[in-house]
């Protein structure tokens, strides 16, 4: 009876993906697992089937999907950031990394349509920011390997990688509260980041006896008005869900000439170079798993 690559793992004690790797000849295998299962190949003369072998389509591309909505609100700096660490990791394993950027939902639904049908891509890394995304059911239904920057509420099938926008809300909310009232500057609170981060807010909140107000919570679009509340608040800290809105809180307060500037902090999200590196690593063993 013909062996399978489950066989060759059970024999091994490695995992189905270890030994995909080995008989596709990939890198970042340690040496003494390389060697074993290549012995235990031998010693059974197995001959991979064609689907078990890196196919002639094998791209050794990576799609990184960013919707419009995910780019303005986390900004471009973390977009550029985070597309520079993505393509690294990616080079690192002899991958390229493609940025796949939507404009609105309507572009972005044949956008993902087009790009999964071609196959052009062994994998995808997306970026969650809103609740309605309409690539994470068409990722599903292609049953591509995906892992997604950011958990998202409604599809916990997918893998990802959490940017921990409660914790890193309710840490930092939890200091400033120790010096009195503390406001919130968010992104729109339909966007799931701006959802956990306030939730992180009212946790801080609750577990120091404070009364929520939502008088002290703003979301984005910050325009005149939303501005002069912001410049009205009596707080002594502030709260912004990315650096972009914690600059333009302290523009404000430096406006109104405050003889007290207000502490203004950002969200303290996992550094980029963890973000990016799991992202990769996590997609590589699905890649391989897909092989």
């Amino acid at each position: 009876m013909s062996l399978t690559l489950e066989d060759i793992a059970q024999l091994a004690g490695v995992s189905r993906a270890t030994v995909s790797r080995v008989v596709n000849n990939y890198p970042f295998v340690r040496p003494e697992v390389r060697e074993r299962v290549q012995r235990i190949v031998r010693e059974h003369n197995y001959s991979p089937f064609p689907a078990a072998k890196v196919a002639p389509q094998h791209t050794r591309n990576i799609g990184l999907f960013f919707s419009a909505v995910a780019r303005a609100f986390l900004g471009d700096e973390f977009a550029t950031a985070l597309t520079r660490g993505i393509a690294r990791e990616c080079e690192t394993r002899g991958y390229f990394a493609s940025a796949i950027i939507a404009d609105g939902a309507e572009d972005a639904r044949a956008l993902y349509r087009r790009v999964l049908a071609s196959h052009a891509c062994d994998g995808f890394i997306g970026v969650v920011c809103s609740a309605f995304d309409p690539l994470l059911p068409q990722l599903i239904q292609n049953a591509a390997p995906a892992v997604l920057i950011g958990q998202h509420p409604r599809f916990t099938e997918l893998s990802s990688v959490p940017l921990k926008e409660f914790e890193a809300a309710r840490d930092v909310v939890a200091q400033l509260l120790k010096r009195g009232r503390v406001g919130f500057v968010s992104g729109p609170l339909s966007l799931i980041p701006a959802q956990n981060g306030l939730a992180g807010y009212k946790a801080a909140q609750k577990a120091a006896n404070v009364a929520y107000d939502a008088g002290l919570v703003m979301e984005t679009p910050l325009g005149g008005e939303a501005i002069r509340r912001i410049q009205n608040w009596q707080v002594e800290g502030v709260v912004a869900a990315t650096p972009n809105l914690a600059e333009v809180a302290k523009r404000a307060f430096r406006e109104s000439h405050l003889a007290k500037m207000p502490e203004v902090v950002a969200l303290d999200l996992p550094p980029m170079a963890e973000i990016c590196h799991e992202a990769v690593e996590k997609l590589m063993g699905f890649v391989y798993e897909h092989v």
